[in-house]
């Protein structure tokens, strides 16, 4: 099954199309080497025109979800699943370093220095817990029972900031 029906059927259509991942990790199109830009999270993205009823669709298509797909096949659109860079670098898009794995795998993936700036960028932007007062009762909740998944839906966080304002890794009142 296919999570995103427009990058899916993006994708699918740029295999279609001829465009593979070379050894090097360059995306490589009919006509030759396909130019590719970085995105805001680092990783190399092109496009594609998808026709759609009545119209033009253009469809973005990330390379690391291209070479994944080559290496995995429809393995990478399971629900639950994503694709890891196993040296952390999201731009270096050989299929020897991509492996499928769970989000949980692919932040443990990064550096610890690297999670606990993701978690302090992703608790400074998301964070709805301002007191200590906040940050107590959501230790209370958790000492009670309440699983991460609830939790982050209680307080409107991520599990991640869960678990660092937890484990008091981040927020020390």
């Amino acid at each position: 099954m296919i999570r995103d029906s427009v990058g899916g059927r993006a994708l699918l259509r740029a295999v279609e199309l001829g465009y593979f991942v070379d050894d090097d990790g360059q995306v490589i199109g009919p006509r030759g080497p396909r130019s590719t830009r970085t995105n805001k999270d680092g990783y190399h993205r092109f496009s594609v025109r998808i026709d759609g009823p009545g119209k033009r669709i253009s469809g973005n298509i990330m390379a690391h979800q291209l070479a994944a797909y080559q290496k995995f096949g429809t393995g990478i659109f399971e629900k639950g699943v994503v694709i890891r860079h196993m040296n952390g670098d999201p731009l270096n898009n050989r299929e020897s370093n991509l492996e499928l794995g769970t989000h949980s795998q692919n932040m443990m993936d990064r550096t610890p220095e690297a999670r606990l700036a993701h978690s302090k960028l992703a608790a400074k932007s998301l964070r709805k817990l301002q007191t200590p007062e906040e940050i107590a009762a959501l230790r209370a909740d958790q000492s009670a029972g309440m699983t991460y998944k609830q939790l982050s839906v209680k307080y409107k966080i991520s599990t991640g900031s869960i678990s660092y304002l937890i484990n008091e890794r981040y927020y020390q009142p």
